[in-house]
Formats: structure tokens, C-alpha cells, sequence
């Protein structure tokens, strides 16, 4: 492909059509849903190449007392060219409050307080009020805007255009893919998956000479990624796909000097993750084992990933790391964990697609008919089937980087492997808890429990990757696992 081509061929874990998945920023449910919608939508901040939180569909923010205070971009528009307004702004989330099925931070937590039960969107919130180009967030009692607005850069809080609602149904299902507040819209979708087309949003007000005009989605997994990267089928992996360093080794021989290799900080978890189902059939004891079989075998074979092993979720880079006792107690149930304590019977394990052999590899004779483990490759996230359809555990990996970031610890309370008797009065008790350290005791509690009780079984850390074919080139932050495909240009 010429090098002048404005279109980037882009590598896509995703086996559907784009309508027929749902792309709902109301529902993040896989690192590959986020990528692409914060692909088509804006949010009010985003982080920057260094880590700083920064305006986005907002020309400006400030906190005014216990209101978090958004001026709304004059010159924000939709992909068809249509004003976006403060309107707008407030619409997407009453939206999000009426829905509440938002995964990275409960939004009445913050605003509208729960009591107020907002049934339709079109109802008033007394916490969020329209003056002008501003839209004014008035924080619940007791927190404070300073965890609001770091939370409003996840996915879950993009602005949906007026015009791609349905607004006649109090939820207001998004009827189009085509009409965006993002960098990019969905242009030609593929329902069996095989190719997805998105197109540059001309009318944004931050789109930049050099980006690409237009993005074809190819879904390709793993090892196959590296091999599509290397024999010029593709120009951009994006952090989603998993690679490791051999897998970049293996792209940049290929490419020689023409492979520019973007790398984060270790914030990459692999573990095995135990749904609804696993921690209903089997005891703290059965999951520990379960999972430190699976975790001895998986660092065996998957050596292209390059693993650091760890007992814990959070990364000692970021914040929530056990230390001392705890640390030590952690590491020696582990390490004790006995195949003795599991019974006899049939475990089933959700492993991602493409890496079915390498798992039955992996686990040779454990596997059935001979063994007592069943492998399913999962074709949608495990959370979201019901209880029964569900394997008892899934094999993943998982963004540990946290430096107060409640989204975060949202996430994994809500899908299980952050453990709290009550995770909206644990949200609640963190946000409204002014001193730092007190609030760093409450975060290695949660962490200590999670993996004291078998919800979440650690494998190891690695970087997030990404490689792009030159002359496309990445400014990406390190210290987060997205792809921000805006900081990707053509130079």
C-alpha cells in the first residue's frame, strides 16, 4: 500500500457486526468494545501522552466549591456536522442515570443521588444544571469533585449525539453508529465480523492534518496479528490485541526499520477470573487450587507474553500493593494451593478464541475426555451470560494500573473479582473518605479479601503493546492500556 494511503488497516479483537454488538458507552463490557467506542465518541476530559487530564468536548473545567463546572466546546459537532450543546452533554448523562448499567463508576453515586430514581431522560436531575455552554455537576453530600473528574475520561461517560437517540423511548437506545461526537463513525459493518470501515470525523474540533481519513477493522487475534503485521496486511495493532515482546520481536525482524513500538508501563494483568457461577459451586479453597494449576501451566507456555509472576492485582507502580503479613500470607496460600482439595467432577474454563490449543496444550492430561477440566472459547464476556451458561472460571487479562482511579475498582467489583460484602457502600464510604491514607487502608483491604476468598487468581504482569507500520506513528500514554487512535498520524 502506498505510503500516502489515508487509510489505516487496523487489527480488531471483535467476531460480530458493530450494530449487532451493541456498542453502548451505557455498557463497557470488553476492552475491545471501549477501544472502539472511545473511537466514535468524545468525553468531557481525556488523559494526555503524560499522563494529565486535560479538556476534551470541554474547552475548559474548574471546580467551584462541590460543583465540577464544564464549558462545552462552541465548535463541537457530530460527524453529520450537527452542533453539539450543553444540552446534549446533560442529555448523555441523564441518560446514564435512567440506564444504570454503566461498569467504571456509578454515576448517582456522584450526582442525582439514587433517591431521585430517574425513569426517563428527558426528566430534570437537580444535579446537573445547563447555564449557557455550561453544564454545572453538583456532587452528592460528602464527595468531592476531585474523584469526579478523572472518572468522566472513561469510556462509560461519552457524549452521544441528540440526533442518534431514540428519544421517544425513556432510555434512549442509540439508533445509529453513523452520527458521533467522536473522531470517527461507523461507516460499512460486517454482521458476520469479517470487516468493519470507519470513517474521519471532518468536523471535529481537535482532528489534526494526518490522521487517518479512514480505519479498516480487520478482526485477527494473537499470534495471527503478528503474523498479519509482518506480512504487510496490516499498518496498526492496538493494545488490545495481546502481544508479547517475542510477538514484537518477530513484527519489527520482519519490518526492519519501518516498526514503530509503543510499550506501558506493566500494567497488563493475566489471571483467572471466576464468575457468578465458579464462586457459587465452589468453595475459597477450590478456586485457589483451580487457579494456581491453570497459572503454572499458562506461564509454561504462553513464554511469548514474557510474564513477571505475581500473587496481586494491583502492580507495585501503581496503588492498592499489599506489603508485610499480608503480602507473605498471599503468596504462601498460593504457593500451598494442593490438587487434593479439588473434587472430582468437571471445571469448566473460558479461554479467548484463537488460544484454544495452546490451553489444551497447556493443561495436557487435565483436560476432558481424559481430565477434569472442560476449555470453552468464549464468544462473548462470561458476565454476560447467565449464571448457568457460564464457565466457572475465564482466563483474561486486566488493567491493575490504579492511581485513584475509581472506574477501576468499579469494574472489578461489578465483575467479581474485587471482593466487597456491599460494593456500592464501599464506592461510597472511599469517595466520601478525605484522608489519603485511610483511603489507601480501605483499597488493600478489598484487594486482601479478593484474593483471600478465590475471586480472582493472578497469573503474571506484562506491558501493553501496540506497533504501527511507518509512516503511521503513536504518541500514546504509557501510563494507560488504551489506544487513543487520535494520537496516531501519518508523517
Amino acid at each position: 500500500m502506498p505510503h500516502t494511503d489515508p487509510t489505516l488497516r487496523m487489527a480488531l479483537a471483535f467476531h460480530s457486526g458493530i450494530m449487532k454488538a451493541k456498542l453502548d458507552p451505557a455498557k463497557v463490557d470488553s476492552i475491545t468494545k471501549a477501544h472502539l467506542i472511545r473511537m466514535m465518541y468524545s468525553r468531557l476530559v481525556e488523559y494526555s501522552a503524560e499522563g494529565q487530564i486535560h479538556g476534551s468536548a470541554a474547552e475548559s473545567f474548574r471546580i467551584e466549591g462541590n460543583k465540577a463546572i464544564f464549558t462545552i466546546r462552541n465548535d463541537l459537532k457530530s460527524s453529520s456536522g450537527e452542533p453539539i450543546s450543553a444540552e446534549d452533554v446533560a442529555l448523555s448523562f441523564r441518560r446514564l442515570l435512567v440506564r444504570n448499567t454503566n461498569t467504571h463508576g456509578r454515576l448517582s453515586l456522584f450526582v442525582c443521588t439514587p433517591a431521585q430514581n430517574l425513569k426517563d431522560v428527558n426528566e430534570n436531575c437537580r444535579g446537573i444544571t445547563v447555564k449557557g455552554s455550561d453544564v454545572e455537576f453538583e456532587m452528592n453530600a460528602g464527595v468531592s469533585p476531585s474523584f469526579f473528574i478523572p472518572m468522566l475520561a472513561s469510556t462509560d461517560f461519552s457524549i452521544i449525539p441528540r440526533g442518534a437517540l431514540d428519544l421517544e423511548k425513556p432510555d434512549a437506545p442509540i439508533l445509529s453508529y453513523a452520527e458521533t461526537s467522536g473522531f470517527y463513525s461507523l461507516e460499512k459493518d460486517d454482521p458476520e465480523g469479517f470487516r468493519h470501515e470507519f470513517r474521519l470525523n471532518e468536523h471535529h474540533p481537535l482532528r489534526t492534518p494526518g490522521m487517518a481519513e479512514k480505519i479498516v477493522a480487520v478482526p485477527v487475534f494473537g499470534d495471527a496479528a503478528a503474523a498479519a503485521m509482518s506480512n504487510g496486511e496490516l499498518d496498526f495493532i492496538p493494545t488490545n490485541i495481546p502481544l508479547g515482546a517475542a510477538h514484537v520481536d518477530e513484527i519489527t525482524e520482519a519490518l526492519g526499520g519501518m516498526a514503530q513500538v509503543h510499550t506501558t508501563l506493566p500494567i497488563q494483568l493475566h489471571a483467572v477470573f471466576f464468575t457468578r457461577r465458579g464462586l457459587r459451586d465452589l468453595s475459597p479453597v477450590q478456586r485457589i487450587a483451580l487457579g494456581s494449576k491453570i497459572k503454572r501451566r499458562y506461564i509454561d507456555v504462553f513464554t511469548k507474553l514474557v510474564l513477571k509472576p505475581t500473587n496481586q492485582v494491583f502492580p507495585s507502580l501503581g496503588e492498592g500493593e499489599l506489603g508485610g503479613e499480608e503480602a507473605k500470607q498471599i503468596a504462601d496460600l498460593f504457593a500451598a494451593a494442593g490438587e487434593t482439595s479439588l473434587p472430582k467432577g468437571s471445571y469448566i474454563i473460558g479461554v479467548p478464541p484463537g488460544d484454544d490449543e495452546k490451553f489444551r496444550t497447556a493443561l495436557g492430561g487435565d483436560v476432558r475426555p481424559d481430565g477434569m477440566i472442560e476449555l470453552r472459547v468464549l464468544s462473548l464476556a462470561p458476565w454476560m451470560l447467565p449464571e448457568a451458561e457460564q464457565p466457572h472460571a475465564y482466563v483474561a487479562t486486566q488493567d491493575s494500573g490504579f492511581y485513584e482511579d475509581i472506574s477501576l475498582v468499579s469494574y472489578g467489583m461489578q465483575h467479581g473479582f474485587l471482593y466487597a460484602d456491599d460494593p456500592e457502600s464501599w464506592i461510597r464510604r472511599y469517595i466520601t473518605t478525605d484522608d489519603k491514607e485511610a483511603r489507601m487502608i480501605l483499597l488493600r483491604d478489598l484487594h486482601y479479601q479478593s484474593l483471600l476468598r478465590g475471586h480472582v487468581v493472578p497469573i503474571g504482569v506484562a506491558s501493553y503493546r501496540a506497533v504501527a507500520r511507518k509512516p503511521w506513528f503513536m504518541d500514546f500514554p504509557r501510563y494507560f492500556a488504551g489506544s487513543p487512535i487520535w494520537m496516531l498520524h501519518r508523517r
